[in-house]
């Protein structure tokens, strides 16, 4: 019996040109997403780590040979450390080419390589947007730093998986030669078995299914000898076994890294925090927009029956929230898994091909009069939402990008990152050009963010106190906080300089992580040491000894005189970098200006920042301090509730309800902790804070709740301070149960 085949020729043409047009726009959207990724990734130095890594680099080098331990630091020296070496040497021989400026470019280098290897494992208009959203967050883990080649392996080992995974021709025999490079660059390829485990849990979901399973099973027999092989090639490198060792040993460290370090703590997934989600141009938000995303794309792959998606993008967002530098790693996953998930939205039908027979010509001519029918408006359904999405896409692309270069993202994030190349105005070169020239007595006490920098701008003539490493330092890290909070005159201070031989002392003063008001006082005013160097960065202190009277007598200055006065090199304000360096100077002058008391100085330098930039959301809380400081009560709270609009934070909620307290407003008060209860990591403090207003309010049944939230939340806290919160909790519960047998008690 003969057939005849039929097609709907002008449907076949549209599609065709439709198809043409789609792969256009799709390599037009990728090319604007990876100048995105080098925007976003060209930026200035800040990152804690850079410094130290550097300094390795260069001994390295120097020394033809790579220390086995630490070599950098007084208080840990000859300390095990075990470290791969090949970033470090490979930085540090960047900055021998160009600086601190070509350190940036690796930064904007690496995150394209990353963003770029990502959206090659399913390129697609769906991928193009998710990474549109990533790129903030693999960003900053391009920073230059060991870390970056984590970010860039990972994605690229993810990639090769996934495309091996969905069937496509893909180069296996690299995985051993990741293994090699990141084992000898990063302790973070043990991520990368994980991955291997998450590849090998998704051919086994597939094996659940039996029209999957043959194809599943032929995918997973080509992959598992380069599986295999890419765990042993991880001895390649200089430390054999032992680089295992320094993995376990930074696993047992985690627990009082999180104490110190952000990266290592937990999102608060509260009312507070998603409500960043809505901020669209705030680069943050971003974050929660993958993380709802992620979500729905497990729970579409779930319906499709793809469980091993499902379960890669809902593990890898768990240890988003539970760990925030696991976010980079997440939204990478985001972009590879996910991507192809939400593609279908964006992919048109394909004509069909309509069989015709002719002794069934009525009844098969309507079925294929029906699928003719449907293809029209199936395919404008995919091309509104093909256009709908790049539009969003571009218009979304060139926001961020404009507000890259004209400093906003990061001024407005109160970030200390600028845009441009070279290091930020955070590191104290200054005063670490004052030390080597005037060649101040050693040893230097410096706080733990800066020892990272000053072991590379000052070693090996000054060795450091302690550096962001923190393995070698073991409960010096803990030390060197309580140092921190105490009067340098007091017996602690004495009697650690005195066993540590420490003549110098160098403190940041920048705003966002510099010296509390009353230490900053403590110092100028002190008797064992003298400021003998102080700008808008930093502050430089001798210890007031004989020995030490040389340099005494020549630069001992009196924080109440101190002129301050901008860099020559910030001084004009014709671009949008050198106006952003002029804020920055105002900025932290007026805030260290208020620390020492110099009020009107402090708000003239203040307000001018706020002119230049107003929507900067800490400056007006420091404005507020200084208003509050002053009995100027009306003006303090406006600021405070500026800088909450501008960016709820923690800290802010917290000045503001300790103003509301003061003035025994306990009803605002008590909202004002609830706040800054949502957005902490620690919260347990707030709660207290909140039942013991309710126990002033006679509300004795609303004091027990904040009580019970507090001793539910204490798990959270570090564990030297749980049992202070048990006892304060187990404190306001009998108040609050007294107040219970009080007529005038409210529930």
């Amino acid at each position: 019996m003969g057939t005849s085949v039929g097609w709907n020729t002008a449907s076949q043409r549209s599609a065709q040109v439709n198809s043409q047009l789609r792969r256009c726009a799709v390599a037009a959207l990728l090319a604007l997403v990876i100048v995105y990724a080098v925007l976003c990734g060209f930026r200035t130095i800040t990152d804690a780590d850079t410094g130290w890594q550097l300094a390795s680099g260069r001994y390295i080098l120097q020394h033809r040979e790579i220390p086995a331990g630490d070599v950098f630091s007084y208080t840990a020296r000859g300390q095990q450390w075990i470290y791969p070496a090949g970033a470090e040497v490979l930085l540090y021989l960047a900055y021998l080419a160009g600086g601190f400026a070509a350190l940036s470019w690796i930064n904007a280098l690496a995150c394209a390589a990353t963003v770029g290897v990502a959206c090659w494992a399913e390129a697609g208009i769906a991928s193009a947007v998710l990474a549109i959203l990533a790129i903030p967050k693999i960003a900053y883990r391009t920073a230059p730093r060991a870390d970056l080649f984590s970010s860039l392996l990972f994605a690229t080992l993810l990639a090769i998986l996934w495309r091996h995974h969905r069937g496509r021709k893909t180069p296996l025999w690299l995985l051993p030669l990741i293994f090699v490079v990141w084992a000898n660059t990063h302790l973070g390829f043990i991520a990368g078995f994980a991955l291997l485990g998450g590849y090998v849990a998704l051919e086994l979901g597939e094996f659940l299914l039996s029209e999957r399973r043959a194809a599943a099973r032929a995918r997973l027999r080509s992959a598992i000898p380069w599986l295999i092989t890419a765990v042993p090639v991880t001895l390649l490198n200089p430390w054999g076994w032992n680089v295992y060792r320094a993995i376990i040993r930074q696993g047992r460290a985690m627990d009082s890294q999180q104490n110190v370090l952000a990266e290592w703590r937990h999102v608060p997934l509260t009312p507070a925090t998603l409500d960043q989600a809505l901020h669209l141009r705030n680069p943050e938000s971003s974050y929660f927009w993958l993380l709802a995303l992620a979500i729905i794309a497990a729970v579409i792959a779930l319906r499709r029956r793809h469980f091993g998606a499902a379960v890669l993008l809902l593990g890898s967002a768990y240890m988003s929230v539970q760990h925030i530098r696991f976010q980079a790693l997440f939204v990478i996953i985001v972009v590879v898994v996910a991507g192809p998930l939400f593609a279908g939205l964006f992919a048109p039908p394909e004509p069909v091909q309509v069989v015709v027979q002719k002794s069934r010509a009525q009844r098969r001519q309507q079925d294929s009069q029906k699928q003719r029918a449907r293809l029209p408006s199936l395919g404008a359904y995919a091309g509104g939402c093909t256009i709908a999405a790049l539009v969003i896409a571009v218009a979304l692309l060139g926001t961020r990008c404009y507000d890259l270069v004209t400093q906003h993202a990061y001024i407005a994030a109160g970030d200390v990152n600028l845009f441009g190349g070279g290091f930020s105005s955070y590191y104290p070169q200054r005063a670490a050009d004052f030390i080597r020239r005037e060649k101040l007595p050693s040893n230097i006490f410096n706080e733990y963010n800066l020892g990272g920098y000053l072991s590379f701008e000052l070693g090996p003539q000054y060795l450091d106190y302690i550096d962001p490493r923190a393995i070698p330092f073991g409960d010096l890290m803990a030390k060197q906080r309580d140092l921190m909070m105490k009067s340098p005159d007091s017996a602690a201070w004495q009697e650690e300089a005195d066993a540590r031989g420490i003549n110098t002392a160098i403190f940041s003063l920048a705003r966002y992580w510099g010296l509390p008001n009353s230490i900053l006082r403590q110092l100028c005013a002190s008797t064992a040491w003298k400021p003998v160097y102080l700008d808008d960065a930093a502050i430089v202190l001798v210890r007031n000894r004989p020995e030490n009277q040389p340099w005494l007598s020549r630069f001992a200055l009196d924080c109440q005189q101190v002129k301050f006065e901008s860099p020559p090199a910030i001084a004009s304000a014709s671009s949008s970098r050198g106006r952003a360096e002029l804020f920055n100077y105002y900025a932290n002058a007026g805030s260290i200006l208020f620390k020492l008391g110099r009020k009107s100085e402090a708000e003239a330098a203040l307000q001018r920042a706020i002119q230049m930039f107003p929507a900067e959301p800490f400056l007006h809380q420091i404005l507020g301090q200084l208003y509050q400081s002053s009995g100027n009560l009306p003006d303090a709270e406006r600021e405070y509730l500026t800088s909450a609009r501008l960016k709820p934070v923690e800290a802010t909620w917290y000045t503001l309800a300790m103003l509301y307290t003061s003035q025994q407003r306990y009803g605002k008060a008590v909202n004002a902790f609830a706040q800054a209860a949502q957005l902490s990591v620690h919260p347990s403090q707030y709660f207290i804070s909140m039942g013991t207003l309710y126990v002033a309010m006679q509300q004795p049944q609303r004091a027990l709740n904040a009580f019970d939230a507090a001793a539910d939340s204490s798990g959270y806290e570090p564990p030297e301070m749980k049992a202070d919160i048990d006892s304060q909790v187990a404190a306001g519960r009998a108040r609050a149960w007294n107040a219970m047998s009080s007529p005038s008690a409210r529930p």
